[in-house]
């Protein structure tokens, strides 16, 4: 049975083999004290172990191959790193180790201390092709297992998230209100289209929408002439007066607009509609061209009822696109879109602001948002209901999309404690 090196260093970490009467290849006793600090750097694996062999005690370090024959491949006799080497843990014992001075280290073969049951449960879950490995034990988990590392893992999502602020603070040299534009903006586009959304809040200097705040005309047309969804040929009076404002602020401001094409409309919700989000993301910035010391300072109750009180123009209540008259339709803000906009963004850029500048405050804050908002529904949280995983905030919804993208999907069960759980027991 083939498995990775991996999977060795997970029996090794837990103690996941018979403890009892363990003997070295030449027939020593063995007790592992301290199986050491796993190290996932250069180097040994366990560093800092405690072994008694043979009624001696050593402290040193612990190297785990699967064949005795790797450490000969990859170099570990001629580096100096691996000299202070206690014990070699092997699955295959095929070759007699030594240090760079010559010296002998002992060896033990774990393939006679572990049960074939545990190899095969890892083999199951790297193998089935169910929607995620654990599919059919999920359920068994004890609470106390599974929420606190989603908790966990929901931390982990927003230091990810982290990593796609940091380049926008680097192209745009720090400035945070900008840095919120262009993230407000992806969270407007929602999935499909938060590229071309990028895109379009990176071409606009957020000093125009400050020089015209409370213009609706200027900032509709900056945003939909930028985005070139503005043309010609339409032929209701309010996209004609945008087009021919922005003719007029091209020129004075030397603005260019994006291809059409970039924009997707098909298999979407009209409120999803591009036209229509846009027109939502004109409202926030026509009322408040600046955003970000108004998020790091307020409450989340008082942001929530500020964009609420945004009234659409009268042209988005009986259209989603333009030139395409609908039945008359509600414009106010839905309470699940402002729920995506602090989880997709405001939650993210105070977290990324804490960890930036390593103020506890704001990183708290955000976690403390995430809690307080109710749980998102999509078809990943649908899937873990059935399977007794709950959603009930915003964090455990957030937590379980990460779980899913970032350790099912790519089957790191090794480091899930919901897969430590079902290996060990």
């Amino acid at each position: 049975m083939s498995f990775p090196e991996e999977l060795l260093h997970f029996i090794w970490r837990f103690r996941l083999y018979n403890q009892l009467d363990l003997k070295t290849s030449d027939g020593d006793t063995l007790q592992v004290i301290e199986i050491g600090q796993y190290n996932v750097n250069a180097g040994p694996d366990f560093e800092f172990a405690c072994v008694r062999i043979d009624n001696v005690l050593w402290y040193g370090h612990v190297e785990i191959h699967i064949n005795a024959k790797d450490w000969e491949k990859h170099g570990h006799s001629s580096d100096p790193a691996y000299n202070n080497t206690v014990l070699h843990v092997v699955w295959n014992n095929d070759f007699a180790v030594l240090r760079s001075d010559g010296t002998k280290i002992p060896t033990i073969c774990l393939q006679s201390y572990v049960q074939e049951g545990r190899l095969l449960k890892y083999q199951s879950l790297m193998q089935n092709l169910n929607w995620i490995p654990c599919e059919n034990q999920i359920s068994q988990i004890n609470d106390i297992v599974v929420y606190p590392w989603l908790k966990r893992l929901a931390i982990e999502r927003l230091a990810d998230k982290y990593d796609y602020f940091l380049r926008i603070i680097q192209e745009t040299k720090q400035d945070w209100e900008r840095v919120l534009a262009i993230a407000l903006g992806r969270a407007f586009g929602m999935r499909v289209n938060s590229i071309a959304f990028e895109k379009m809040m990176s071409s606009v200097d957020l000093l125009l929408f400050q020089k015209y705040q409370n213009d609706e005309i200027k900032t509709s047309s900056l945003l939909f002439g930028t985005a070139g969804l503005l043309k010609p040929e339409m032929e209701e009076d309010y996209p004609n007066t945008l087009l021919s404002e922005f003719e007029y602020l091209k020129k004075i401001h030397k603005l260019k607009s994006m291809r059409t094409e970039e924009w997707k409309f098909l298999r979407m919700r009209p409120y999803n509609f591009p036209t229509y989000r846009i027109a939502q993301l004109s409202t926030l910035l026509c009322n408040k061209a600046y955003w970000f010391e108004f998020i790091l300072s307020e409450d989340r109750l008082t942001i929530s009822a500020t964009i609420q009180s945004f009234e659409l123009q009268s042209y988005w209540k009986d259209h989603y696109r333009f030139d395409r008259q609908t039945k008359v339709h509600s414009v106010s803000w839905s309470k699940d879109f402002i729920s995506h906009l602090f989880v997709n963004c405001f939650i993210p850029i105070v977290f990324a602001y804490g960890k930036f500048y390593n103020i506890e405050k704001y990183m708290e804050k955000a976690i403390q948002w995430l809690e307080e908002i109710e749980t998102e529904n999509n078809s990943i949280i649908t899937r873990f209901k059935k399977m007794n995983v709950k959603s009930i905030t915003a964090s455990d919804s957030q937590a379980l999309l990460h779980l899913k993208n970032n350790y099912c999907d790519t089957k790191r069960c090794l480091e899930c404690a919901i897969g430590v759980s079902l290996l060990k027991h």
